[in-house]
């Protein structure tokens, strides 16, 4: 019964992410084009800017997870050999 609830629980969860990244995909979307098209809205380049400044930490976050990851798999086997 408890399995179902996590089940149930983590499907919710997921999709509510989901739903969140295309919003702010949207939103996103829509400050770059904004943008673009109005570059003497100065707000909108500084908010794009902003954005990317957010969206790219996130990357390089993501990126040294992942070599993380590598590095300490790699280490064993590297040992053993």
């Amino acid at each position: 019964m408890e399995s179902k609830a996590r089940a149930s629980k983590s499907a919710k969860e997921v999709g509510t992410t989901r739903q969140l990244r295309t919003e702010l995909s949207t939103s996103y979307d829509h400050t770059a084009a904004s943008a673009e098209a109005y570059p003497e809205k100065e707000h909108l380049t500084q908010l794009f800017k902003e954005l990317n400044g957010i969206r790219d930490s996130k990357r390089r976050l993501i990126t040294s997870s992942k070599k993380d990851k590598k590095t300490k798999s790699a280490e064993p086997g590297q040992a053993a050999g």
